[in-house]
């Protein structure tokens, strides 16, 4: 379908993108059949619950597919004869010229009337227990005439029952006597559900229901009387609800069900409630299923949805489901100690966010270390308003701030929801780039030694209370959706906050007795009542004084027995959380070693309350040790193939872990068996680093040869042959190690040499100086460069043809020069050939090149077939090819390679915008020339139109590649892994990259090419670079310049 649309230049057609978007819809859509169609609009019928307006919209829907003649006469008649309403029925018929729009207005009237008339007309339901009928349940009082007599005549003095205290001055006459309750035993509770079961007196279906549910208007409760009301989500949508031990179905009422923002579908459903002491069902509007989800747990159930405004609640199997309801079968008395704690308490204290006084918090920043900006995380949607409020809220308290324009550091927002909390979230801030002592328990226990009373303060943003120093805000910059904030409050993401926040309210409560802290939980402790009394006065009195607030909702006053740090505090010592235990029982059996080390994990928590921990753990952690680790390895004529394994110290069997092979090449099969099996081994190894480097193993070949013979004829000596594992060293050491490292890396970097560093060290070099003595007499050792050897001007140095011929004690430094900036064998070859010679220079170089660690672990392996040579330019400059390399710092590297010199141009850009390339590719051309043909990849940058433009303003032909096709700019594609190679290389030596890669482009642009034979600079300027390698300048003449 794609191809079938017209090609278009980007511009030249803005409506291309709804061109082929309505052709794929016009493709996927699929066709209708009107007949069909028309069964399903005559089908469609008014659901239970569902009102007017509703069905209306959904009808509208399904006859847009069945091509009515008149829409609205056929909704309408599908109204009139489907609806539920059979008052609507009776109107629509009674007058048939009514209108669609007035039949709707019609049935939302009927609709509202009936709501309004259906709430007026209920009766209040008694709630409890439904009992079985007794005799006298349902008996009728009469009063006789005498009785109505007195009535009458005593009314205006007995106005109400000394029984039921209503309107009724006979209690023989009371009809609340049905509930066996006189005047003394009266009890007032709240309503809830109690059981479900079959009144056999009524005739009823299978499903029939009788619950002894909801209030249908509001009980008169004691206010001492406490309701079990909690928040719950059903589908992510908060709803409060109350949770009946006694109910065994769960009810929502009309108007909750209403308030959902998104009210799930209902169904329809043959059940009939009924409420307590009733024969007349509730009006069920139907039922739904859907997901309920409490603070600790989520499940899925099914909710009746009843007219009313009665209130929700939850059955007893839901509310246990849930956790909200538990089973206690044993009830101790916790003897609370009432001490006046009330009159301890200031307002203040828990009055908005406090301010550590006379304190700010200066983090210590590693400058070395570069910023870095981290990406904006996306907010979800539904908490973007919330945690608005939450930046607001921080904003008025001054624990954060907006900040604008250029900042070198930024991390995203970390949302994670309250536990406690439900609907609110906690807001941190992921600071991982920029982050690269608590008291133990045992030190806590022997504090609590002997006290018996106990409170427990939480601070309140613990946290936000402390100030930061302004020179500390910058690195707290965090980016959200409304735009760039930073902290200036200690907040939790730095690294150093626990033990900044910790050492700090340790300080503050520094001094007073029975008082310790961990993190934002204050542990206040006495002897006695009144001891304990003393010290929370005095620790009251200090956070005031220090200006901060505590949290009084998570404060807890007076106890004997208190959790704290997962302990519980009692008189008679410590004990463990029973949460802690019933973890370890919830926890699933581990099924390998990580498993039972998360197991060992959390059973050392409570290690100090069992005996013999020690030994009954020890076959568990039997299963966590390491096994020793082996590689066997062998070679055949045509392959290489190895097994990594691990041996099983009890039973010394193998287990595999991977396998591995591979053929060899066609040189590799030209090696001797020796030298298969040998390949083999530093194949396998190489293979297989992943898993055994930092650690000793063993390797095994049935290669004979390969195996060290001991005795005295082994060359090798003991170190090399027993490698002794590496112990730690102490701090000072590693100081003194890392000292000397950097000092002999700095003196040892090679320099520049001249020919007064040649002639000092020639005129000591016996073997030069016997050369020099013998070049009239023709010195055997030199026969075959006789005729190129040559004294200089001053008979100080030898030359051979115009290269300097370098002494044996300068002959390292030449090659480690040659070898600066790490160009690979063949370019180190050639540069040094082109300045300098000396015997067995190749030698030198070659094993100055493979001994070069850097070079070998940046140097990739595998090898490419050599391309087909592309037809080289007439002239410098005139045809050049440009790309762009990324760097792991986030900047690219612009590249223009000139096709015919070879000669590379680089500069530093970011980002590679049309705005900020072109001005540099500019630059470079009113350097060296505007070339006629500029051959580059199909990046955005070239495929876009102000290139074109650029390239036609100066007159040039821009060609692009085939796409996807590297190789055909394979000339500068190959300078990116060459150039990249260098820059790796000064990664890995810790140096300057920058620096080095100019080192790097100096070398190369000064040596003779692999293609060319002559080195880039002198290919394009005409004469050769000076580099840090000596050389004997060379007079180009120029007859133009004479004139």
């Amino acid at each position: 379908i794609f191809d079938t649309l017209p090609d278009t230049a980007p511009g030249e057609n803005d409506n291309a993108l709804d061109k082929a978007i309505d052709a794929l819809t016009a493709y996927f859509t699929p066709k209708q059949n009107i007949e069909y169609e028309v069964y399903v609009f005559r089908q469609a019928k008014q659901e239970q619950g569902e009102n007017l307006a509703a069905y209306h919209t959904c009808l509208r829907k399904l006859a847009m597919t069945c091509n009515f003649t008149d829409v609205d006469r056929e909704i309408k008649s599908q109204i009139v004869q489907t609806c539920l309403s059979a008052k609507l029925h009776r109107r629509a018929l009674g007058d048939p010229g009514v209108t669609l729009t007035q039949l709707i207005e019609i049935g939302k009237a009927m609709g509202v009337s009936e709501a309004q008339a259906s709430s007026i007309e209920r009766e209040q339901y008694i709630i409890n227990k439904m009992s079985q009928g007794k005799k006298g349940d349902n008996r009728q009082y009469h009063k006789t005439r005498t009785q109505q007599l007195v009535v009458k005549q005593l009314a205006p003095l007995l106005a109400e029952c000394h029984n039921c205290k209503k309107a009724n001055p006979f209690a023989a006459c009371c009809r609340s006597k049905q509930c066996s309750i006189t005047s003394k035993q009266q009890i007032k509770h709240r309503p809830r559900v109690n059981e479900i079961y079959t009144d056999n007196g009524l005739a009823s279906s299978d499903e029939d229901v009788y619950v002894y549910i909801i209030r249908l208007h509001q009980l008169n409760v004691s206010a001492s009387q406490k309701h079990p009301h909690f928040d719950i989500k059903i589908n992510g949508q908060p709803l409060t609800v109350m949770a009946d031990s006694g109910a065994s179905i769960n009810v929502i009422d009309e108007v909750d069900y209403a308030s959902m923002s998104q009210p799930p579908k209902l169904l329809r459903t043959d059940v009939r409630v009924y409420p307590y002491r009733s024969q007349k069902p509730l009006p069920v509007l139907g039922k739904f299923h859907d997901t309920i989800e409490s603070t600790t747990k989520a499940k899925k159930e099914t909710f009746y949805v009843v007219d009313g405004a009665g209130g929700s609640l939850l059955s007893w199997k839901t509310s246990q489901g849930l956790g909200l309801i538990k089973v206690v079968q044993q009830v101790t008395q916790d003897n609370p100690v009432e001490p006046l704690v009330e009159t301890l308490l200031h307002d203040d204290l828990f009055h908005e966010l406090g301010k550590l006084k006379n304190f700010q918090v200066t983090l210590h920043i590693d400058e070395t270390v570069q910023p870095v900006a981290q990406p904006h995380c996306r907010i979800p949607f539904h908490i973007c308003k919330e945690l608005e409020k939450q930046f607001e809220c921080d904003e008025s308290l001054d624990v954060i701030e907006k900040t604008e324009g250029l900042t070198p550091w930024v991390s995203p927002v970390v949302i994670i929801p309250k536990p406690k909390s439900l609907g609110k979230v906690r807001v941190c801030v992921d600071m991982h780039q920029a982050n690269m002592a608590i008291k133990t328990i045992n030190e806590i226990i022997n504090d609590l030694n002997g006290t018996k009373v106990f409170s427990k303060l939480d601070l309140n943003q613990g946290y936000n209370q402390l100030v930061l120093a302004p020179e500390s805000w910058y690195i707290t910059t965090f980016s959200m959706h409304v735009g760039l904030r930073r902290y200036k409050r200690l907040n939790f993401s730095i690294s150093c906050a626990a033990e900044i926040f910790q050492n700090a309210i340790r300080e503050t409560l520094s001094g007073l007795k029975g008082a310790l802290n961990i993190s934002d939980d204050i542990l206040v402790y006495g002897v006695s009542t009144e001891d304990h009394n003393t010290n929370l006065q005095a620790v009251l009195q200090k956070l005031r004084e220090k200006g901060l607030t505590l949290n009084k909702q998570k404060c807890i006053f007076n106890k004997s027995n208190l959790e704290f740090f997962g302990y519980v505090c009692t008189e008679n010592g410590i004990t463990v959380d029973p949460k802690k235990i019933q973890a370890i029982h919830d926890l699933e059996t581990p099924t390998n070693a990580t498993e039972v080390r998360s197991l060992l994990g959390m059973i050392n928590f409570c290690c100090r309350f069992i005996p013999q921990y020690a030994t009954l753990t020890q076959p568990l952690r039997e299963l966590t040790k390491n096994r020793e680790t082996e590689i066997l390895m062998d070679a055949s004529p045509v392959g290489l193939a190895a097994i990594l394994a691990q041996k099983d110290r009890d039973t010394q069997l193998q287990h595999i872990v991977a396998f591995a092979s591979r053929a060899l090449t066609s040189i590799e099969q030209c090696y001797s068996q020796t030298e298969r099996e040998a390949l083999a081994v530093v194949w396998a190894c190489e293979h297989f680093h992943i898993y055994v480097y930092g650690r000793t193993f063993s390797v095994y070949t049935d290669h004979k040869p390969l195996v060290a013979m001991e005795g005295k004829d082994n060359p090798a000596d003991y170190m090399s042959q027993h490698p002794a594992k590496g112990t730690k060293l102490t701090s000072r050491e590693e100081m003194i190690v890392e000292e000397f490292v950097n000092y002999v890396t700095l003196h040892t970097v090679p320099v520049a040499l001249t020919l007064e560093d040649i002639k000092s060290a020639t005129s000591p070099d016996i073997t030069l100086q016997a050369v020099a003595r013998a070049i009239p007499t023709a010195f055997k050792s030199f026969e075959r460069v006789k005729t190129e050897l040559t004294l200089g001007t001053d008979g100080g140095f030898i030359l051979q043809g115009n290269k300097l011929v370098i002494p044996k004690k300068l002959q390292k430094q030449a090659v480690e020069l040659a070898h600066e900036g790490h160009q690979g064998l063949v370019k180190t070859k050639a540069l040094i050939q082109e300045k300098v010679w000396f015997q067995g220079i190749n030698k030198m170089v070659e094993e100055k090149v493979q001994s070069c660690h850097t070079c070998q672990t940046a140097t990739p392996e595998t090898k490419r077939e050599p391309l087909v040579m592309s037809v080289l330019p007439n002239s410098p400059w005139k045809e050049v090819s440009i790309d762009f390399a990324d760097l792991p710092t986030g900047e690219y590297l612009l590249v223009i390679s000139d096709d015919y010199s070879r000669y590379p141009v680089v500069d530093i850009v970011k980002p590679t915008s049309t705005q900020t390339v072109i001005p540099r590719i500019d630059k470079i051309f009113s350097k060296f020339g505007t070339p006629e043909i500029v051959k580059s990849d199909n990046g955005p940058l070239f495929h876009g139109r102000e290139f074109k433009l650029f390239a036609k303003e100066l007159g040039l032909h821009h060609r692009r590649i085939t796409p996807y096709w590297p190789r055909t700019n394979g000339e500068v594609e190959r300078f990116m892994k060459t150039i990249k190679k260098a820059i790796k290389m000064a990664t890995v030596e810790q140096k300057n990259w920058k620096q080095e890669m100019y080192k790097f482009l100096g070398n190369y642009q000064a040596t003779p090419h692999c293609t060319t034979g002559v080195s880039p600079a002198t290919a394009l300027f005409g004469r050769p670079l000076k580099i840090k390698l000596p050389e004997i300048s060379t007079t180009v003449y120029r007859p133009e310049m004479e004139k």
